[in-house]
């Protein structure tokens, strides 16, 4: 009798220390320090292309920082959580998913989402709420209203824009003609491209007479309209050709219907012409330039390496929108820490900052600053400063020889 009771006991002081002791550890386990950014994104439905690459980007910048302990603010390193939400392609889900992440209460910041549409469904719920958020719509409701978001990459009109000064410096007697793709956005594209070269001073080919859907340069044709069409460019005799409007990776079909047809002049192009265009011919590149964000190895940094080659490791395929859109995550941990601790539970102190926020572009191996604010005429008020760099391929060589930053 007396053995049980002293083995009970024991038993029983066990299990007390056993909870003291689990208390204890509860007690002294450091508070887990997280900074949530919501992602609001096209999953499934039209833009589902986009909507993955815009994931995939801020996923590999996301572990990049969480595998260095996250990002660090104040001394202190906060882990990244992505709270990603599938939008279809829908408006009214869209909103949906805004409407959420106002109600939790605890996410300020938001990467996404993408067109005009959704993005402009989403902007009164967010804006309601102050939450700065990264879209990827191009309306001018969007770019012109004063609200929490922030344009993402460069305008079309920005690219065309870089290529004309760069022109305007390094050429001194020009003719330019603007071929188009065969779409009302390009033909609009078009007019607007051929205004900025005429006001630069610089003189624009125009072959088409009374109808300027003859300059529409339809790569869909026959074989023999194509090339019709190519005589009549090189009899126009414009020393440089921009692509205006084409569709994506058609670079090397419209490079070889120009130079086969004769046409020895420069040749601008986006750089998005290249996508999965794996026919690209050395042959056909001497005196190409491409504008957008794409650079040669040479010219990135080891970080961007590093994310490129996570990207290529979980999401196989590269695109030449995953060279902007890394930059959407990545301003926003910038300017979390530049603006401090206040910037963890609101976006108020770093949307008041946005004319001090920059940083050193951390995906080129030049200095260049990048930043929140627009910097020009043709930027919007709120838009992501991302380079703009024009790269000239020449012996199948390429090099960057025009870029939107101070230090080109």
């Amino acid at each position: 009798m007396r053995r049980s009771l002293c083995q009970f006991i024991f038993a029983s002081l066990c299990v007390v220390v056993l909870a003291l002791s689990a208390g204890c550890e509860r007690q002294s386990a450091p508070e887990a320090l997280v900074l949530k950014v919501g992602v609001i994104a096209s999953l499934s439905g039209e833009g589902q292309r986009d909507g993955a690459i815009t994931v995939n980007c801020a996923s590999v910048v996301a572990d990049y920082y969480n595998e260095q302990g996250g990002v660090e603010v104040d001394g202190k390193r906060y882990r990244v959580e992505l709270l990603v939400r599938d939008d279809a392609s829908d408006a009214s889900q869209a909103a949906g998913i805004a409407y959420e992440f106002v109600q939790a209460g605890d996410v300020y910041y938001v990467i996404g989402p993408e067109g005009n549409a959704v993005s402009e469904a989403v902007a009164p719920v967010l804006d309601s709420a102050g939450i700065l958020y990264l879209h990827y719509g191009l309306s001018h409701r969007l770019l012109a209203g004063a609200s929490c978001g922030f344009l993402a990459r460069p305008q079309s009109i920005q690219l065309f824009a870089s290529v004309v000064d760069y022109l305007r410096e390094n050429e001194e007697e020009l003719s330019i003609c603007v071929l188009v793709g065969d779409s009302q956005a390009a033909m609009y594209q078009k007019l607007k491209v051929e205004e900025m070269v005429e006001r630069a001073g610089i003189e624009v080919v125009r072959f088409a007479r009374f109808d300027v859907t003859e300059e529409v340069f339809d790569l869909s044709d026959t074989p023999a309209a194509v090339q019709s069409f190519v005589s009549r460019v090189v009899s126009s005799q414009p020393n440089v050709v921009i692509l205006c409007g084409q569709q994506r990776g058609t670079l090397s079909l419209a490079m070889s219907y120009l130079r086969e047809g004769g046409y020895a002049g420069t040749v601008i192009a986006r750089d998005s012409l290249v996508l999965n265009d794996s026919g690209v011919v050395r042959a056909w590149t001497d005196g190409l330039l491409l504008v957008g964000r794409s650079a040669p190895l040479e010219e990135q940094s080891n970080y961007y390496l590093d994310l490129k080659e996570r990207y290529l490791d979980q999401f196989s395929e590269w695109d030449t929108d995953v060279d902007i859109k890394l930059y959407a995550l990545e301003s926003v941990l910038r300017g979390v820490a530049h603006c401090g601790s206040e910037a963890l539970s609101s976006s108020e102190v770093l949307r008041g900052a946005i004319e001090t926020i920059q940083f050193p572009d951390p995906f080129l191996v030049e200095t260049r600053m990048v930043g929140f604010g627009g910097r020009s005429s043709l930027s919007a008020s709120r838009q992501l400063s991302i380079p703009i760099l024009l790269s000239k391929y020449s012996e199948g060589e390429v090099q960057v020889v025009y870029g939107s930053g101070p230090s080109f």
